[in-house]
Formats: structure tokens, C-alpha cells, sequence
């Protein structure tokens, strides 16, 4: 099955609406913020990578500890990289007797 060329900068909520056509809500944590870098799956699993976008660091030079200062004056964006695993649940539908449920509480 043949799958569309995912758009360049695709958030990770979409990506997972496109994997998964039939959920009805995605949730992640800063679903407008998180940005699919690349799916990734190994067997039965299946991952995202994603990414915030990057930020503005304010820079020193002792800040990773082994790296010239040079280097670490150098090293001024910072972005943050996760992996996310679908865990798609089943919605569950109840039938809610409300006077039944208030009798039997007062008896």
C-alpha cells in the first residue's frame, strides 16, 4: 500500500490522524508544537520521532562538559527530540440508568 509523501513540516498529532484514520482524538502533550521528524517501526512496533521546534539558548562556554569552549560558545539552539508510541483505546459505551443507580443508593 502505497502511502502519500508526508508534507515537510507535519505536527505528530496529524501524522497520527493519518496513521490512524479511525480515532476520534489524538492526545499529546503540545500537539501544536510537536513536529514529526520521522516515523519509525521495528516489528510489531510502531514509534514517532518528533521534535520541539528549536529555541534560542543563551550560550557558555563551560556548558557541555568535555567540548572546547569554543565549541560551546558556538552551540546556541537547542532542540528537544522524543519518541511517542501509539496506544490506541477502545472507546467504551455505557448505558446509564440515572433513577435506577439514585434508587438504590437511598435504599
Amino acid at each position: 500500500m502505497e502511502r502519500e509523501p508526508r508534507p515537510q513540516t507535519l505536527k505528530l498529532a496529524d501524522a497520527a490522524y493519518m496513521d490512524y484514520p479511525a480515532a476520534s482524538e489524538v492526545l499529546v502533550s503540545f500537539p501544536d508544537r510537536w513536529e514529526l521528524v520521522q516515523p519509525v517501526s521495528s516489528g510489531d512496533t510502531f514509534l514517532y520521532l518528533a521534535a520541539m521546534p528549536p529555541s534560542q539558548e543563551r550560550t557558555r562556554r563551560d556548558r557541555f562538559y568535555g567540548l572546547a569552549p569554543e565549541i560551546n560558545l558556538e552551540l546556541d539552539t537547542y532542540r528537544l527530540y522524543k519518541f511517542f508510541q501509539p496506544l490506541p483505546v477502545p472507546s467504551v459505551i455505557v448505558s446509564w440508568d440515572e433513577a435506577n443507580v439514585a434508587n438504590r443508593l437511598t435504599t
